[in-house]
């Protein structure tokens, strides 16, 4: 009968253990890099060195949440300077249970844009549907260029799902509002580009 090395069961089992912390510690670092970069893109905030576009995208958050009233005044402050005449709003009224884009034209509306000026998306479930909703529009509008109106830490993930959808010429705005969440949010994004990678949405149409 062999009796089993105890000695080297132990060695082997703190060897898989540190391997185990290695690689996770390798993957957080990565996920706070591609954190970081996500920022960095959404902070750039290109609108203000490009001229006039075709149309906005104005992104959902949650019908009444504060995070879309920024939204949707960031969107109303840039149409009356004059960056766009038009709009996009997409938000979710399906799994949400409520009407989120039909409450994003009211909100403009109430604040000076004629509804005429705005597209609802009602199926705007996630950014990439909400990307593919508004490349249609805009191609059938002849729309050649698109401001995204969203929170800094969603912008670069919106860019890619436009790009991913043939729409090329794509600046963006992004309210004044920073919270702790946000560092939550990024890492969400983060996640969330590496799906987009995976399921090999990120290669352009």
């Amino acid at each position: 009968m062999i009796v089993p090395d105890s000695t080297a069961i132990a060695t082997r089992s703190v060897s898989s253990g540190a391997c185990i912390k290695a690689a996770v510690s390798r993957l957080l670092s990565i996920a706070l890099c591609t954190a970081i970069a996500i920022v960095l893109v959404g902070l750039g905030d290109t609108y203000r060195s490009q001229d006039p576009c075709d149309v906005a995208l104005v992104l959902g958050s949650g019908a009444h949440s504060y995070r879309l009233k920024a939204r949707l005044d960031q969107a109303a402050q840039l149409y009356f300077a004059g960056r766009y005449r038009h709009l996009i709003v997409s938000g979710d009224s399906k799994t949400s249970g409520f009407d989120e884009a039909g409450v994003m034209q009211e909100y403009l509306v109430a604040a000076g844009i004629p509804a005429s000026r705005i597209t609802i998306d009602r199926a705007g479930f996630d950014t990439r549907a909400s990307a593919r909703n508004t490349a249609a529009v805009m191609h059938a509008q002849h729309y050649q260029t698109v401001c995204v109106v969203t929170q800094y830490f969603h912008i670069a993930r919106t860019r890619l799902a436009l790009r991913q959808q043939g729409i090329r010429r794509i600046s963006s705005s992004y309210p004044p509002l920073f919270e702790l969440w946000d560092v939550v949010m990024a890492v969400r994004e983060a996640v969330g580009f590496y799906a987009y990678l995976l399921r090999g949405w990120l290669t352009p149409a």
